[in-house]
């Protein structure tokens, strides 16, 4: 029992980190249960690279050198990451961005012409000091299915996954796939009646459980989701 109880206090005191930063924001009214410094949060882009090796892809050494611009200067730091970055692929020809109200389109393009994007949705607390949640939606690569990544923080009962409502309009259910040091993730297909609700919809309410099982809804802005939503699916042709 006393390890047990050690072992909750340890979950509900993790604190969520993710290494790149979010580029759209929305303001959770209450403050969240768990957080993360608003200037390191977001998912990163593990839905458009393998999912088994995630120190690797152009999408991820975009993101991150998108927060890596944003940290106060370290010569001998901006040497190191020059050397590094010379001695990786250059397999990136071009990255660029749209902002849709509260969802913004992320795309890369590479040399051979393949453009791969996402849109990325978060939740910042009222101060806009803490994250609360990130999503990511992206096209497979068939362009078949919507796959979705949402980042939640750790500390969360993972066994319980989460509940998305939607404005009376959807109601369902996803399990958390897996837990990384950057935060527990919610990986799959969307169902397109969850899509459709989106669209109409202005938000949606995604639900976590704590260990101790308290139920702590997050509402998520779904405001310019239809028409980041049409632009992704579009598979970026027009161009952020």
């Amino acid at each position: 029992m006393l390890r047990k109880s050690r072992l909750r206090r340890i979950l509900t005191s993790a604190t969520l980190f993710f290494v790149v930063v979010v580029p759209t924001s929305y303001a959770q009214d209450t403050a969240p249960l768990f957080s993360t410094p608003a200037g390191r949060s977001t998912t990163g882009a593990p839905i458009l690279i393998n999912p088994e090796n995630q120190g690797n892809g152009a999408v991820q050494r975009f993101l991150n050198d998108r927060a890596q611009s944003q940290r106060p200067s370290d010569p001998v730091a901006s040497n190191r990451q020059k050397r590094e970055n010379a001695s990786q692929p250059q397999d990136v020809v071009n990255n660029s961005s749209k902002t849709f109200d509260d969802w913004e389109l992320q795309c890369i393009d590479h040399p051979k012409g393949d453009r791969r994007c996402q849109i990325v949705g978060n939740v910042l607390s009222a101060d806009k000091k803490q994250a609360v949640l990130v999503m990511s939606l992206a096209p497979s690569a068939d362009a078949a299915t919507i796959l979705i990544q949402m980042a939640v923080p750790l500390g969360v009962a993972v066994q319980q996954g989460v509940k998305i409502e939607i404005d009376k309009s959807y109601s369902g259910s996803m399990p958390i796939s897996r837990c990384t040091p950057q935060g527990c993730l919610v990986e799959g297909a969307v169902p397109t009646k969850m899509i459709a609700a989106m669209i109409a919809k202005p938000k949606a309410s995604i639900e976590v459980t704590t260990p101790d099982g308290k139920s702590v809804p997050i509402s998520l802005s779904l405001k310019g989701f239809g028409g980041a939503y049409e632009a992704v699916t579009d598979r970026g042709k027009s161009s952020p």
